[in-house]
C-alpha cells in the first residue's frame, strides 16, 4: 500500500538524469519522509525550483519511490514517469515533495464506499476481494476476504462466533392434479431443491400428496423462487408411496419459473436419492482447498483429508477422523471415529468404529463394531465385534462374520473365513483360519486351533496345542498338549506331554456319534454322599454282589439304584392306592384329567381354569407374509371341553403400518388375519383372549376373540371364518405379519392354552 505523510518537501541534493533510478534530498530532509525500508513505497512529484507549486511547472513529474537511508531515496521498478508525466533531468535544488495523487487514492481507497440506505461500508472491485497483511502488496487475495500472517496474533479473532449460511431450504411445493400426461397412477409426493454452484439444499415436501388416478395423470407443482444470490436453479423430485422410490423429475435451470407440469412417466426418469440430503451450498470450514467439515442435518464430519466428499445418498452419518470414511457414497447409521478409520467404506450400514485404522477393508458391510487400532483390519465384515488392538485383524480379502473378538490380538492375523466364533482374551485364536461355532476365553486359549471348529476353551492357555477342534477344555492349562479332536478336559495344570495330560487330568473324555465309543474317566477317586466309589466299587451296608437277591429289613439300605434297573411293566400291582404307597398310575393319554386324591385319573368337576399347554418366547416377523408365530403343539383337547386361549402381541414404530394376525388350529387357519392396533408410526402393545365353545356337527364355529390395544384404547372382536376341527384339537398357532412394507416388527409372546371347566 502507498504510504502517506504530511508536509513531506525537500529539496535535490544534485542533478540527475532522466532515467536515474537514486537520488539525495538535502541534509536532514529525508526525515520528513516516510520511513526507510522497501515496504513503505510513496508517490511524489518533482518541479523546477523556480516554480512555487508543482501544477505551475508544464514539465513536472509524479514518481513512485521509497526512502533507502538517511537522506537517500530509490525509485521502484517502472518508478519514474507516473500517471502521465514524463521522465526528464532534474536540476540540484529543485523541488521534491510527497503528494496524494489521483492513483495513490483510487489504489488505496477508491475501492470503498458507505453504503447510502444502510451506511454499511462496501467494497466494489472487479474481484470484491480484500488481502489483509503485507503479503498483498504484489500477490491478489484468493477468497472474499484473505488474512496472512507469520504469529498466533495474526489469525482472526471473534468475540461472538462465527456464522456460516447456507442457502435456507425452499417452501413447501404445491401440487394440482388435471386431465392427460403420463404420471403413473400412484400417490405421490413431490419435493424441491435449491441448488447453488456449490452443492444443493435439504428437499422440502409438498404440503399434499397428489393421488394420481386414470385419466388424470398431469401434476401441476407449484415453486418456489429463492431470494439468495447464490442459486442458479431448482430440482424437483418425487416418490412413491407405494413403490418407496425416488425419482428425479426436473432440472428447472433459473431461479425465475414458478411452476412446473408433471406429464412424466416414471419408467421416462431417472433414479435420484434426496432423503438424507444434507445442505451442500456451503463449503462449510476447508483446509487447502478441501472440506474439512461437514455439518449438515443427517450427516456430521470432521476430516482434514475431506469430509463426506463423495456422499451422495448416505444419511445418519457421524464421521470424525482424518482420512476416515473418506469413501463414503451411501452407508447409513455408521458412527466413525479415529484416524483413516474405515477408509474404503462405500455403502456399508450401522458401522460402529472408535479407533485409528480400525475397519480398514470393509466397502460394503454392516453392523460391526471395531474399538481398537487396527481392529477387524482386513477383508469386508458382516456382523464382526472387534474390542482391542489387533483384535479380529484378519488376512488379506478376509471374509469373516458374526464373530467376537475381544483382547490384544484375539483372533490374530491368518483369519479368513471364520464365523459364529467367540474369542475373550489375549491371543486366543491366535491361528485361527477358517474355523467355526468355537469359544476360547482366557489368554491364548485355542491359540493354535486353525479350521476345524465346534470346540469350547474356557480358561488360561486351554486347549492351546489343540489343532483337531470339537473338544471342551475348561481350567488353567487344561489339555495344554492335546492335539487330537473331540476331547474333554477339566484340569488346572500343564502336564508332561500329550499321553501325560490325558492320565493326569481331573478328567478327560471322548466325544464320539456313537455313544459305546464314548469315555469319561475320571483320573482319581468319585465319591457320593453315600460313599459310592467308582475305583473299587463298594455300596455302604452290603458286602455282596447284588445278582437276583431280595433284601429285607429295616437296617439294609440299597444305593445306586438307577431307573435302567427297574422293571416297569404295564402292570397295575405296585400303584398307588388308598391303602398303600405306590407308583403313579398309567397316565390315560387325555389331558383333560387329572389324579384325583384317591389314585384315579378323572377329569375336575368345576375349579376353574387349567393350563395344558404355553409359548412364552417372543417370536417376531417383519414380513408382510402371514408367518407362524407363537404356538402349542402336543395338545390334546377333545371336542367336548370349552378352550380359552390368550397371548400379547406389540409392534414397533418404523412405518405407518399395523400388525394383523391369524389363528391356525391342527395346521388350518379358522380366522382370517384381523388388524390389531393402529396403523399410526409409533409402538403398540396390547393383549388377545379367545373362547373356543364346545364342538359338534354343524356348531363348528363357535370362536369369539377380542383384540385390546392400550396404546390406542381400542377393543377389537373378531370370529370363525371357517369351521373349527370336530376332533381333538392337539396344535393352536398364532400367525403373524406387517399391514404393509417390512419397515415395523411384529410380535407375539405368552401364548398360554387353557381347558375350561364342564
Amino acid at each position: 500500500m502507498l504510504q502517506l505523510k504530511n508536509f513531506a518537501k525537500g529539496n535535490l541534493y544534485a542533478d540527475i538524469s532522466n532515467s536515474a533510478t537514486a537520488f539525495s534530498l538535502n541534509t536532514g530532509q529525508g526525515a520528513l519522509f516516510p520511513s526507510i525500508g522497501s515496504s513503505y513505497p510513496f508517490r511524489a512529484v518533482i518541479w523546477g525550483a523556480s516554480y512555487i507549486t508543482p501544477e505551475q511547472d508544464p514539465d513536472r513529474e509524479i514518481v513512485e519511490c521509497y526512502r533507502s537511508s538517511a537522506d537517500s531515496f530509490t525509485i521502484v521498478t517502472s518508478g519514474r514517469a507516473k500517471e502521465s508525466t514524463i521522465a526528464k533531468a532534474w536540476q540540484e535544488g529543485d523541488n521534491f515533495a510527497l503528494v496524494l495523487t489521483a492513483e495513490t487514492l483510487e489504489n488505496n481507497y477508491g475501492a470503498w464506499s458507505r453504503n447510502s440506505t444502510n451506511g454499511y461500508l462496501q467494497l466494489k472491485t472487479t474481484t470484491d476481494k480484500v488481502g489483509i497483511g503485507s503479503i498483498y502488496e504484489t500477490v491478489a487475495p484468493a477468497y472474499k476476504l484473505s488474512v496472512y500472517g507469520t504469529t498466533s496474533s495474526d489469525a482472526i479473532q471473534t468475540f461472538m462466533g462465527l456464522e456460516i449460511t447456507p442457502v435456507p431450504t425452499p417452501s413447501s411445493p404445491v401440487c394440482t392434479v388435471s386431465a392427460g400426461g403420463s404420471v403413473d397412477v400412484d400417490t405421490w409426493r413431490y419435493y424441491l431443491t435449491y441448488y447453488t454452484a456449490s452443492g444443493e439444499t435439504v428437499a422440502a415436501v409438498s404440503t399434499t400428496y397428489p393421488v394420481v388416478t386414470v385419466g388424470n395423470q398431469t401434476v401441476t407443482v407449484t415453486i418456489s423462487t429463492s431470494t439468495d444470490g447464490r442459486v442458479v436453479g431448482r430440482k424437483l423430485y418425487r416418490y412413491s408411496n407405494t413403490l418407496g422410490t425416488q425419482y428425479l423429475v426436473a432440472t428447472i435451470a433459473n431461479n425465475t419459473d414458478t411452476s412446473y407440469v408433471d406429464t412424466a412417466a416414471k419408467a421416462t426418469l431417472s433414479s435420484a436419492n434426496f432423503y438424507f440430503q444434507d445442505n451442500t451450498t456451503t463449503k462449510y470450514i476447508t483446509i487447502g482447498g478441501t472440506k474439512a467439515m461437514h455439518l449438515g442435518s443427517y450427516n456430521l464430519a470432521i476430516n482434514t483429508w475431506g469430509a463426506l466428499v463423495n456422499l451422495t445418498a448416505g444419511g445418519r452419518n457421524t464421521i470424525v477422523g482424518n482420512g476416515s470414511a473418506q469413501t463414503l457414497t451411501s452407508g447409513t447409521n455408521n458412527d466413525i471415529f479415529g484416524y483413516n478409520a474405515a477408509p474404503v467404506i462405500t455403502s456399508g450400514y450401522g458401522n460402529t468404529v472408535l479407533s485409528s485404522q480400525a475397519l480398514q477393508g470393509t466397502t460394503t458391510g454392516y453392523y460391526n463394531i471395531a474399538a481398537g487400532q487396527n481392529s477387524l483390519m482386513t477383508g469386508n465384515r458382516t456382523m464382526e465385534i472387534g474390542i482391542g488392538i489387533f483384535s479380529g485383524r484378519g488376512a488379506a480379502g478376509c471374509t469373516a462374520n458374526n464373530n467376537i473378538w475381544i483382547g490384544h490380538s484375539t483372533g490374530g492375523g491368518s483369519i479368513s473365513s471364520a464365523s459364529y466364533n467367540i474369542g475373550i482374551g489375549s491371543e486366543a485364536f491366535t491361528s485361527l483360519t477358517s474355523g467355526a461355532y468355537t469359544i476360547a476365553i482366557g489368554y491364548q486359549a485355542a491359540y493354535s486351533l486353525t479350521s476345524n471348529g465346534s470346540g469350547t476353551h474356557l480358561g488360561y492357555r486351554a486347549g492351546r496345542s489343540n489343532t483337531g477342534g470339537g473338544g471342551v477344555y475348561i481350567g488353567k492349562d487344561a489339555g495344554y498338549y492335546e492335539t487330537a479332536a473331540n476331547k474333554l478336559f477339566i484340569d488346572n495344570a500343564v502336564r508332561a506331554n500329550e499321553a501325560d495330560g490325558r492320565i493326569k487330568a481331573l478328567v478327560y473324555g471322548i466325544f464320539d456319534a456313537t455313544t459305546s465309543n464314548q469315555l469319561f474317566r475320571v483320573n482319581g477317586v468319585l465319591e457320593s454322599t453315600v460313599d459310592f466309589k467308582l475305583n473299587n466299587v463298594s455300596l455302604k451296608d452290603v458286602s455282596e454282589t447284588l445278582t437276583n437277591k431280595t433284601i429285607s429289613g429295616a437296617s439294609n439300605i440299597i444305593s445306586g439304584i438307577t431307573e435302567a434297573m427297574l422293571s416297569t411293566s404295564d402292570v397295575t400291582t405296585l400303584d398307588v392306592s388308598t391303602s398303600k404307597h405306590g407308583f403313579v398310575p398309567k397316565a390315560p393319554n387325555d389331558t383333560t384329567k387329572f389324579l384325583r386324591g384317591d389314585g384315579a385319573w378323572a377329569v375336575p368337576t368345576g375349579g376353574g381354569l387349567a393350563l395344558v399347554g404355553s409359548d412364552t418366547t417372543e417370536r417376531t416377523t417383519t414380513s408382510n407374509s402371514l408367518t407362524d408365530l407363537s404356538s402349542v403343539t402336543g395338545l390334546n383337547i377333545s371336542p367336548a371341553v370349552p378352550i380359552k386361549i390368550v397371548f400379547n402381541w406389540r409392534k414397533t414404530s418404523g412405518a405407518s403400518a399395523g400388525a394383523r394376525f391369524n389363528i391356525k388350529i391342527n395346521g388350518s387357519v379358522v380366522s382370517l388375519d384381523t388388524l390389531y392396533g393402529s396403523t399410526t408410526n409409533q409402538n403398540e402393545s396390547g393383549c388377545s383372549e379367545i373362547i373356543i365353545s364346545p364342538r359338534s356337527t354343524n356348531f363348528l364355529r363357535g370362536l369369539q376373540g377380542w383384540m385390546i390395544n392400550t396404546f390406542a384404547g381400542t377393543i377389537v372382536q373378531y370370529g370363525a371364518d371357517s369351521d373349527l376341527p370336530s376332533t381333538n384339537i392337539t396344535s393352536i398357532t398364532i400367525q403373524g405379519k406387517t399391514s404393509t412394507g417390512t419397515s415395523i416388527t411384529v410380535a407375539t409372546k405368552d401364548l398360554m392354552i387353557y381347558t375350561l371347566p364342564t
